[in-house]
């Protein structure tokens, strides 16, 4: 016997937290191709919403704009937690994780956080300097917790969010930024 819902057990036509998703990767994409000048009726457009459809999630732009960093951060922070490897027995488990993360997973979103275009439309935004620097607090003290050197963390954490801009901007190939992410790896080790 097959079970059939009455009309009022059926799902909603309209899903909060799809149009949600389509908001965010419709302002982080357009931020990323037009940095500042993107609109509300940009991003509208883009997620195929209505302005007050939009509006009725984000009360504002700058809302709208500082979620998307949240969101690209909290994304980014569990891509770091997948590629950490517990069996690894020895310091800088977490940033191995996020030298995989930047330049071995093909993941888009280093690439995201770390154009131009991305940082010059969140300008001005309140409290966008803040959420960053709170992230990058938060990737620091991994990194110190993990116990491994903290001048070389630095360097191997700076030379792989290099790599990670060099590919978004086209400067790098995926190949070399995974040779030189695996050399990264190994100076960790």
């Amino acid at each position: 016997m097959m079970w059939e819902p009455n009309m009022s057990e059926r799902p909603a036509t309209r899903n909060t937290e799809r149009t949600r998703r389509a908001i965010l990767d419709a302002a982080a994409d357009l931020l990323l191709r037009k940095g500042g000048s993107v609109t509300v009726a940009d991003v509208a457009t883009e997620a195929k919403v209505s302005k007050s459809g939009l509006l009725h999630h984000f009360s504002s732009r700058d809302a709208l704009l500082l979620e998307v960093l949240r969101d690209l951060q909290a994304r980014l922070e569990a891509e770091v937690q997948a590629n950490l490897d517990l069996s690894e027995n020895c310091p800088g488990k977490m940033l191995r994780a996020y030298v995989r993360t930047l330049c071995l997973s093909g993941s888009d979103l280093p690439g995201f956080l770390s154009a131009m275009p991305f940082w010059i439309g969140l300008e001005g935004v309140p409290g966008a300097s803040e959420l960053e620097r709170e992230h990058q607090n938060w990737l620091s003290k991994q990194f110190l917790a993990d116990g491994f050197d903290p001048t070389l963390a630095r360097i191997v954490r700076r030379a792989s969010e290099g790599l990670a801009s060099g590919r978004a901007c086209g400067d790098e190939s995926d190949d070399d930024v995974r040779h030189a992410g695996d050399e990264l790896i190994r100076m960790t080790l």
